[in-house]
């Protein structure tokens, strides 16, 4: 299992930035209105801040976003 200390500083910067980056492309594919892209901002930053496992990775990367 990886954990943050078997990443160079900018590797773990791409990590902790991945999911952020993800949830933006998903908006901006699918425009809906100003409403649709609140609701998938806020599924994006919840999914950041609450990984569904608790694999150390996971936990890690979204105790730093």
């Amino acid at each position: 299992m990886s954990s943050k200390t078997d990443y160079t500083a900018e590797e773990w910067t791409t990590l902790v930035r991945a999911p952020l980056l993800a949830g933006l492309s998903l908006t901006l594919a699918d425009p809906g209105g100003p409403i649709e892209a609140a609701k998938e901002a806020i599924a994006t930053m919840k999914i950041m801040t609450t990984p569904e496992s608790d694999a150390e990775l996971l936990v890690a990367v979204s105790q730093d976003a």
